[in-house]
């Protein structure tokens, strides 16, 4: 579809449904703005500028052409590990999820089934017939960002796995194996908004978790010959003593983002020997989720009057508890953000300082001292 072109909006599928139904008239159609640019499909600039929405959009479509229609969120995707690799990953960088095959068919999830470029690359990357069925656009997209993930640590976890446990003792902590899942494990976990993320070592395996919503959650489980190298790597990252496995040690460490706009997130990284290796938990440290305004905190109306007449009381004491993953350290960072003026002086004690606050004096305790 040309950006912007009267002809190709009218030729698209999802518009003459939505226009057959009345969901949409020509004017609105065409004079929409901002018009679709290159490369945008019609359903994402369909959705995206307010015409419709994605519901609407699915369900308008599949009666249109008799199409079956799918709830995503009611998709069971583990069967997805089943298929063929070729197959699994045939939609990868499209819009459309694969849902299942069935002698010589490919059944594939889409928002738009019209959408004959997408159906004509599917076919010729599986060879196979493909059968399309509607689902809602917002669901696509994020179930095509969870499988693209999963496919992604399932490749570096068999990158892994395929080296003999031998070469993986030998493996030096910069070898690419080792440095593509550290930083695979740590993109995954910003991009599913974790709060930490726990490696820790068994028995008879080797567990990754993050802590997402206050609540620990599988994510891997790389070779357990991986263990010393995974851990290495990290302390060499972070700047702690690689050498030194017995005693608890802390560090931080700072990372770039992968993704199209780049930023910096720092780590707080602690290590705890354990009878089978070095449990480590990283901390993350995002200071763009840290520091919140009043509203954004979740707190009921009267406990936000409650908290800012505290804080504008000349001395006192606010005691902010909870488990982990709580919001403990947001609430306080937002505090602070909010005391924070060039008319006063603030002095923290903090063990660690974890996110740093300009204007804000911060003092690490010094138990040496104490």
């Amino acid at each position: 579809m040309a950006a912007g072109s009267v002809t190709g909006l009218k030729n698209s599928g999802l518009a003459r449904a939505l226009l057959s139904h009345g969901i949409l008239t020509n004017q609105q159609l065409t004079q929409h703005r901002p018009a679709p640019v290159a490369g945008q499909s019609m359903a994402n600039w369909l959705v995206t500028s307010g015409l419709t929405d994605a519901t609407t959009l699915a369900h308008t479509v599949a009666e249109h052409y008799g199409f079956p229609l799918l709830d995503l969120a009611r998709f069971n995707f583990e069967a997805i590990g089943e298929l063929e690799p070729a197959v699994a990953q045939a939609t990868n960088g499209l819009e459309a999820v694969v849902l299942g095959q069935r002698k010589g068919v490919m059944y594939v999830g889409m928002a738009d089934p019209t959408d004959l470029g997408t159906l004509q690359q599917l076919k010729f990357r599986t060879q196979m017939l493909v059968e399309p069925i509607v689902v809602e656009y917002h669901k696509l997209t994020s179930a095509t960002t969870t499988q693209e993930s999963d496919e992604k640590s399932l490749l570096l976890q068999g990158e892994l796995e395929e080296v003999l446990q031998e070469e993986l003792e030998d493996m030096d902590v910069d070898d690419a194996p080792i440095v593509r899942f550290v930083h695979h494990v740590l993109n995954d976990a910003l991009k599913l908004g974790a709060s930490d993320i726990h490696l820790e070592p068994y028995e008879k395996q080797y567990r990754v978790r993050y802590r997402v919503d206050g609540v620990l959650q599988d994510a891997s489980q790389p070779p357990l010959a991986a263990k010393t190298k995974i851990a290495a790597r990290i302390k060499i990252m972070s700047r702690l003593n690689t050498t030194e496995t017995r005693v608890p040690q802390d560090g931080r460490m700072r990372v770039a983002t992968a993704g199209g706009k780049t930023k910096k997130i720092d780590f707080r990284v602690s290590t705890l020997p354990t009878v089978f290796g070095e449990k480590i938990v990283l901390r993350i440290l995002n200071s763009d989720q840290s520091i919140l305004r009043m509203d954004q905190l979740g707190y009921t109306r009267e406990q936000t009057q409650n908290i800012e007449k505290a804080l504008r009381m000349p001395h006192g004491m606010i005691l902010v508890t909870g488990p982990t993953g709580s919001g403990k350290t947001v609430s306080l960072y937002t505090f602070l953000s909010m005391l924070n003026d060039s008319s006063v002086n603030i002095s923290t004690v903090e063990d660690p300082a974890e996110i740093n606050i300009q204007g804000v004096n911060q003092v690490n305790i010094n138990e040496k001292s104490v």
